[in-house]
């Protein structure tokens, strides 16, 4: 009599073992090790069966627990990846979806006739199978080093691999309504049925949620999208509602700390007059953010206070608040604002989910506040700040959205006081992400300074 403990066996559960143990991995952001796991595994499903053939070694226990654990590690991979962003949202769709199908479809048929259907595996679904591996494979590489995978190549592997899933699922529903054909099912389990079938559409039928958004957005930040520090250039005109304007060019260097802290420090760069101009910020989770403004004419550091938060920052459509907002605002939870989708629209040619968020804390000072983010990459295009009235106090809208590696940047921001009639254009250029800036920059010994040199 064959013992379940064989070596094949003892393969498959080692491939159950690592699934978390990569998602772990994932999480951490090593893509290397995630990769050498993933792969490993693969090969240890190709491995068990050859053993289990060679040796006789097949078991009751293989046959259900061989299929399950592939099904368990791709399954878990594609939705890690779908959440990170790494993966087509379509393709995640498509990969759950013909898992969910075949397993409810077997539960189904034997709910409908009382007996078990026999499934032996398609050539279609191992070709699916291997080509889902493979497509794990080239995106782990690509979030290596984006240069190890050329887009064109990972595109058709994607398509490829779509299709083929398509087409697996389809052949095995075939499969599935042809055995049933040869089945009859007693009038008993016809109440059964319809009921699993309305709980059934009900789950299909259900989207996401504002807050699944805004924590899916959260959680990009957090893993492929996430970056230690950030150097880049602004130049900002300022029209006031006569037509005048005012440019003014700077140098921004960001930190991120734990807990979802951030240090930002700014300087002028010109014109004249307020070169050398600096700027510090210690972004906190959960309430207001420490901010300094170095005047070189001063030559002294004056710390911004709750008394001056809502001042314009250096004459711009920006309050000293507002910059603290947007930079706060990607950790905010339920408890900082609470959040309602309004629906979809379409915002210059690219479809945005609406959502509103009502604040909770006294000092975020807006009493409502409208994102909309883009369908497919949940980037910011616009927002809308409102105080007491129907009509927004501000609007900033961002466009020329570029990818920097896998970071999705917008290279132009425009805020507006429309009471005023005033508005502030930002052109960001010179991104540049991880240089391994050092931590004392950050500090007002450095902003007296009025540079980095």
């Amino acid at each position: 009599m064959l013992t379940v403990l064989n070596v094949p066996n003892l393969l498959t559960l080692l491939r159950i073992v690592a699934i978390p143990a990569f998602l772990i991995l994932l999480e951490d952001l090593r893509y290397r090790e995630a990769l050498v796991l993933f792969v490993a595994a693969g090969l240890t499903d190709g491995l068990d069966g050859a053993i289990a053939r060679l040796t006789h070694t097949k078991t009751t226990l293989g046959a259900f627990l061989d299929p399950a654990a592939d099904k368990a590690l791709l399954v878990s991979a594609f939705i890690a990846l779908g959440f990170m962003h790494a993966v087509p949202r379509w393709l995640v769709v498509l990969v759950i979806s013909r898992d969910v199908v075949i397993v409810l479809g077997y539960f189904l048929l034997f709910v409908m006739t009382g007996q078990r259907m026999d499934v032996v595996p398609a050539v279609s679904g191992k070709a699916s199978t291997a080509l889902q591996l493979l497509s794990v494979t080239f995106v782990l590489l690509g979030l290596i080093d984006p240069h190890l995978v050329s887009p064109g190549v990972e595109s058709v592997v994607f398509y490829a691999t779509g299709a083929v899933t398509a087409f697996a699922g389809l052949q095995y529903m075939y499969r599935g309504l042809a055995w049933l054909q040869r089945e009859t099912m007693p009038p008993s389990r016809v109440g059964t049925v319809v009921i699993f079938a309305l709980v059934l559409a009900a789950t299909v039928a259900h989207g996401e949620t504002a807050r699944e958004i805004l924590d899916r957005r959260k959680a990009l930040d957090d893993t492929t999208r996430h970056w230690d520090d950030r150097h880049q250039k602004m130049k900002l005109t300022i029209y006031d509602k006569r037509g005048g304007e005012r440019v003014r060019e700077m140098d921004i260097y960001d930190r991120r700390e734990p807990g979802d802290e951030q240090k930002t420090i700014l300087f002028f760069l010109a014109p004249a007059e307020v070169k050398g101009t600096g700027f510090l910020a210690f972004t906190h989770k959960g309430r207001a953010a420490d901010q300094w403004l170095y005047l070189p004419e001063l030559q002294r550091v004056r710390q911004i206070t709750a008394r001056t938060r809502n001042e314009s920052f250096m004459g711009t459509d920006l309050s000293y608040h507002d910059l603290d907002i947007v930079q706060e605002m990607v950790a905010w939870t339920e408890d900082d604002a609470r959040s309602s989708l309004r629906g979809e629209e379409s915002l210059d040619g690219t479809s945005c989910q609406v959502i509103d968020l009502a604040p909770q804390r006294d000092d975020i000072g807006y009493k409502k506040i409208t994102v909309w983010l883009g369908k497919d990459d949940v980037v910011p295009r616009k927002l809308e700040l409102y105080e007491d009235g129907s009509e927004p106090k501000k609007r900033i809208v961002q466009g020329d959205v570029k990818t920097i590696g896998t970071i999705p940047i917008a290279l132009h921001v425009d805020a507006a006081t429309p009471a005023a009639g005033s508005h502030t254009a930002i052109e960001i250029t010179d991104v540049q992400f991880n240089q391994k800036l050092d931590p004392e920059v950050f500090t007002q010994r450095y902003l007296e300074r009025g540079g980095i040199h």
